[in-house]
């Protein structure tokens, strides 16, 4: 009786294990991968917004329009397929929603056909995406605000709601104008009197020879932060051999400021709509490249209205770029076909701050 007692237990413990291990080994080897799962690592995971991105893939012929996202892109079996169907949207959203090539900038593109029809529906999709609406602070304090260069306009924007945050209730002990050497552009930048009056300011005998910082600190001494008392630090970054800084190369400029500067710890980012997504995915790659351990989030005001629709599309598509290969990451996808591996490399060699994450995911 105690031999059998002594079986019984041996059985029921084996049992256990088999049940245990089966189920892993064939879900392991029956594991289906998708372009459906990848969004959900995109920070696409409800419904509302995998049919916001099925819409805007069938409006700009991304997918057929009488198609879904599930079947054009079915479960894969391999990694390497799924990939390839990530890639292929990447490529696409590249064409189609961000439209910019080389050396162009925002307001030198136009908008592409698809871009001015059903308008008001792609606006809401937007929206739904999270590109639209304002993005507040999670946080109540932070050590730094730090107000990311644009285009004057812009920098207005993002410097009134860094002053809105302050006065309700955020509280920092620094700002921070991360900016650089971007020549101005007529217009865009402002009127030539403008410019002109701006120019004289600083001493300077052309408006042609300001650039953002220039710009940045002329429209912060003219706004309520001024009279906030807080300390502020200019951030100004050379072109080096680019046409003009990126949001990549004033963030490393950043971090090298960081390294004097320890009190800093928490830094709440200042952007605008429709840009937070993307510049929330450079910075994070950034600050991982860079292995930076400090705390920060981005926010922003509200994005363009609806009459600057192409900007906040632009946005989406920026966005996808950016984050792709975190998502590769973490989706755990290693390359094995070369050919993947040098589209890849085509579509991030010129950034190598995002491109430098890419090798973890070949397989040697």
């Amino acid at each position: 009786m105690a031999v059998k007692g002594t079986l019984d237990k041996v059985i029921s413990v084996m049992v256990g294990i088999i049940s245990i291990i089966l189920p892993r080994y064939f879900s392991e080897s029956n594991k289906k991968y998708s372009l459906n799962l990848a969004l959900e690592h995109y920070g696409f995971g409800n419904p509302k917004q995998k049919q916001a991105i099925e819409d805007l893939f069938a409006q700009s012929s991304i997918i057929p329009k009488d198609s879904s996202l599930n079947a054009a892109f079915p479960e894969r079996l391999t990694k390497d397929e799924v990939i390839k169907d990530i890639i292929y949207i990447l490529k696409e959203t590249q064409k189609k929603f961000v439209v910019r090539s080389g050396v162009q900038e925002r307001w030198e593109t136009e908008a592409l056909e698809w871009m001015t029809q059903n308008k008001l529906k792609t606006y809401e999709n937007l929206k739904i995406l999270g590109f639209v609406d304002a993005v507040a602070p999670k946080h109540t304090t932070t050590d730094a605000l730090c107000i990311l260069g644009a285009t004057a306009s812009r920098m207005a924007g993002r410097i009134d709601y860094a002053s809105s945050l302050i006065k309700d209730g955020l509280k920092t002990k620094a700002i921070i104008l991360l900016t650089g050497e971007r020549y101005v552009t007529k217009n865009i930048d402002g009127s030539e009197i403008e410019l002109i009056q701006i120019a004289n300011k600083y001493n300077l005998t052309d408006w042609t020879k300001l650039n953002e910082t220039h710009i940045i600190k002329d429209l912060y001494d003219k706004s309520d932060l001024k009279n906030s008392n807080l300390a502020v630090h200019v951030i100004d970054t050379p072109k080096g051999n680019l046409p003009r800084p990126t949001t990549q190369t004033t963030v490393l400029d950043l971090i090298k400021w960081l390294k004097t500067h320890d009190d800093i710890q928490n830094i709440t980012f200042v952007s605008n709509q429709p840009n937070v997504p993307y510049q929330s995915a450079i910075i994070d790659s950034i600050f991982k490249d860079q292995h930076v351990d400090i705390k920060y989030e981005v926010v922003g005001n509200e994005s363009a209205n609806i009459e600057e629709l192409r900007l906040i599309i632009e946005g989406f598509g920026s966005y996808i770029w950016a984050a792709t290969p975190s998502v590769l990451l973490e989706m755990h996808l290693q390359l094995t076909d070369l050919s993947i591996k040098e589209s890849l490399k085509e579509l991030y060699s010129k950034n190598p701050l995002l491109y430098n994450t890419l090798p973890d995911i070949f397989s040697e």
